[in-house]
C-alpha cells in the first residue's frame, strides 16, 4: 500500500488521507497487441506528478481480461482526476474500482476504494457522503483489523467536525489515538493531538485543550527528528 497525504490545515494539522494501491502485480499480456501496454507500475507512479499522461495511458487496461488489473487501473485513474481537483469524475473511477473488488469480494482494495470516496466526496463540501463512505471503510477495517483503521478514525473526525458533531468527532479522534498506540503509528499521533486540541479550543475548554497540547508537545520532543516542534509553539 502507498499512502499519500491530503493535508488541510485549521490552526493545526487536519489530515485527510488518500489510498493509492501500490502496483505488485503482473500485468497480463493482451492478444494480437503490436505496441506492449506502457507499465502499469511506471503509471503508478507518475499518478502525482505527471497525471494527464496517467489519464492518456490508463485506458489501456481498462478491457484487461484481469478483473483485480481492471479494478486497479480504475483506481489509478480516480487518483489521477483527484490529483487534478477534479474529485466528481475522480468518485465515478472509484466508483467503477469499488463495484469490482465488491464483486471479487476484496475487502483490503474495496475499504480503499470506500476511504477515497470519502475523501473526493470532502472535498466537494458533501460531508454527508463523505462519512457514509468512511463508515463503509471503516465497518471493513473494524473486522480485519486493518491498521488502516488509523486514518479511518481521522477522517471520519474531520468530516464530523465540519457538520458540526464535535462530541462524535472527539470520539473518533480518540479512537484514532488509542489505535495508533496500539499500531505504533508514533510519528503520525502529533496529528491526532492536535485536532483533538483544536476541538477543545473552539469550545472554550481551554484545560483540556492545554492538557492535548501538551501532549503533543511531549511527544514530539520524544521523536528523534523534532524539527516539527516549531509548529507546535506558534
Amino acid at each position: 500500500m502507498y499512502t499519500n497525504f491530503i493535508s488541510r490545515y485549521n490552526r493545526g494539522a487536519c489530515v485527510l488521507l488518500l489510498f493509492v494501491f501500490h502496483s505488485s502485480f503482473s500485468q497480463s499480456p493482451k492478444a494480437n497487441q503490436d505496441i506492449p501496454l506502457y507499465p502499469l507500475e511506471k503509471i503508478f507512479s507518475m499518478l502525482r506528478s505527471q497525471p494527464d499522461s496517467a489519464i492518456m495511458l490508463l485506458p489501456s487496461y481498462f478491457g484487461d481480461g484481469n478483473d483485480s488489473i481492471r479494478g486497479k487501473a480504475y483506481n489509478y485513474m480516480g487518483n489521477a482526476y483527484y490529483f487534478k481537483s477534479n474529485y466528481d469524475t475522480a468518485i465515478q473511477y472509484f466508483t467503477r474500482s469499488s463495484e469490482i473488488f465488491s464483486r471479487l469480494q476484496d475487502d483490503e482494495n474495496l475499504s480503499k476504494n470506500y476511504n477515497n470516496m470519502g475523501v473526493a466526496h470532502y472535498f466537494l463540501s458533501q460531508y454527508e457522503k463523505a462519512f457514509e463512505f468512511h463508515k463503509k471503510a471503516l465497518e471493513i477495517r473494524e473486522r480485519h483489523q486493518d491498521p488502516g483503521i488509523t486514518s479511518t478514525y481521522n477522517n471520519l473526525g474531520l468530516v464530523l467536525t465540519d457538520l458540526g458533531s464535535t462530541e462524535e468527532a472527539l470520539y473518533y479522534y480518540k479512537k484514532s489515538l488509542d489505535a495508533k498506540i496500539q499500531y505504533r503509528q508514533f510519528t503520525s499521533l502529533s496529528t491526532t493531538l492536535t485536532n483533538i486540541s483544536n476541538i477543545y479550543r473552539d469550545r472554550n475548554e481551554l484545560d483540556s485543550a492545554l492538557m492535548y497540547e501538551l501532549k503533543n508537545l511531549q511527544h514530539l520532543d520524544s521523536l528523534p527528528d523534532n524539527r516539527n516542534l516549531a509548529t507546535c509553539y506558534n
